[in-house]
């Protein structure tokens, strides 16, 4: 399984909020 893209996929969101 890629963790680190789905990591990105999930701080994304994160971080823009």
């Amino acid at each position: 399984l890629h963790i680190i893209p789905l990591l990105l996929l999930i701080l994304k969101p994160n971080l823009i909020s």
